[in-house]
C-alpha cells in the first residue's frame, strides 16, 4: 500500500522543470519524515474490531468517530510532516497568489502595512505569512478530518496510512482556489491581527491596489516584499541616484518630461546609460506596472531603449 502511495504522490507533484537532483532530495526528505513519523506512531486506540455487531458498539463508534480521527490527527508522531506540507503550501500559495483578487479590507491592511514600516512581526515573519500559515493550518486539519471521517468504517477504521495519504494530497487541494475560499479566511484572520495589536488603518489604504515602495530600488512594487521574484535569467539592475548638484551635458532634457526642471530635482541614471528625473521616471514605471498584463514584473523597459531594470 505504502509503494502505491509514494507512487502517487510522485506524479501529482512532478514538475518536468525541476531537475531530477531536486526531485530525488525532495522525495528523500518526504521518505524521511513519512518513515519517521510511522515508527514513532504507537497506534493506541485504534486497533480494528471484529465484533461491531451489535447496536450498542454502533452508536459508541459513532459517537466517538470525530475524538478518535482528531486524536489521531493531533499525535506527535505526525507533527513533522504536517509542519512540512504547512510550509510547502504557504510558499506555493505566496508565489502564484493573484494580490488584485484580495478582498479590498486585507488590501488595506497589507497597504498599511508597508506604509508604517511593520510589514514583519517580532519573529521576524511577515505578518501576510503569519497569518496565511494559521489558515492553512486550520483549513488542512479540517479537511483532513472531514475526509477521513468519510473514510471511516466500523470493521475498517481508518489508520496513520490513511492520514498520511491525505496530507500528502492535502498540497493539491489547498493550493486549488476550487477547494476553499482562502480570501475570507485570511482577511478574517488579518483583522484579528489589526485589533489584537491596535493597529490603525486609514483612508488612502483602501483607496489603491496594494503596493510598497523600495528605498533601495526607489520604485514602487506591486509583489508580496518578503517573497523572492525571479526574473526570467533577465539582467535586471537597480537606479543608480545622482546628485542633486550633478552638472549634466549640455543640452540635456528628460526624456520623459522634455524638461531640465522638476518639482523635485533628484535624477537616476539606469544602466544602460539614461538619465531621467526620478519623479518622472516613477511615475513612468507605475503607469507600466498598473496596467494588467504587467502586474506580475518585476522590471520595467528603459523608455528611450527598451532594457530592462527594477
Amino acid at each position: 500500500m505504502l509503494i502505491k502511495i509514494e507512487m502517487i504522490f510522485y506524479l501529482a507533484n512532478y514538475k518536468p522543470e525541476q531537475s531530477k537532483a531536486k526531485q530525488s532530495k525532495a522525495k528523500q526528505n518526504m521518505d524521511s519524515i513519512r518513515a519517521r513519523a510511522l515508527y514513532d506512531y504507537d497506534g493506541t486506540g485504534f486497533e480494528r474490531s471484529t465484533s461491531m455487531d451489535s447496536s450498542d458498539s454502533m452508536d459508541n463508534w459513532l459517537t466517538t468517530l470525530s475524538i478518535r480521527i482528531s486524536t489521531l490527527y493531533d499525535h506527535t508522531a505526525f507533527v513533522d510532516i504536517i509542519n512540512y506540507q504547512i510550509a510547502k503550501i504557504v510558499a506555493e500559495i505566496q508565489k502564484t497568489i493573484d494580490l488584485s483578487k484580495l478582498s479590498r479590507d486585507l488590501k488595506a491592511i497589507m497597504n498599511s502595512w508597508a506604509r508604517t514600516r511593520t510589514w514583519y512581526n517580532e519573529d521576524k515573519m511577515s505578518k501576510f505569512e503569519h497569518c496565511l500559515r494559521i489558515v492553512v493550518t486550520k483549513e488542512m486539519r479540517r479537511q483532513t478530518i472531514e475526509r477521513l471521517e468519510q473514510q471511516d468504517m466500523p470493521s475498517f477504521p481508518v489508520n496513520e496510512d490513511d492520514l498520511i495519504y491525505e496530507l500528502e494530497h492535502a498540497f493539491t487541494r489547498l493550493t486549488s482556489s476550487d477547494s476553499w475560499d482562502m480570501d475570507t479566511d485570511l482577511t478574517s484572520e488579518a483583522k484579528n491581527w489589526v485589533t489584537n495589536h491596535g493597529e490603525c488603518l486609514i483612508e488612502s489604504d483602501f483607496d489603491r491596489p496594494f503596493s510598497w515602495f523600495s528605498s533601495r530600488t526607489m520604485s514602487t512594487h506591486y509583489h508580496l516584499p518578503h517573497v523572492r521574484r525571479h526574473n526570467n535569467n533577465i539582467d535586471v539592475v537597480s537606479l543608480k541616484v545622482l546628485a542633486i548638484d550633478i552638472k549634466h551635458e549640455e543640452g540635456w532634457l528628460c526624456s520623459i518630461c522634455l524638461d531640465t526642471n522638476s518639482e523635485i530635482p533628484v535624477c537616476v541614471k539606469t544602466e544602460c546609460g539614461h538619465i531621467y528625473h526620478h519623479k518622472c521616471l516613477a511615475d513612468c514605471k507605475r503607469t507600466f506596472l498598473k496596467q494588467k498584463e504587467n502586474r506580475d514584473k518585476t522590471s520595467v523597459p528603459c523608455p528611450l531603449c527598451r532594457a530592462p531594470f527594477s
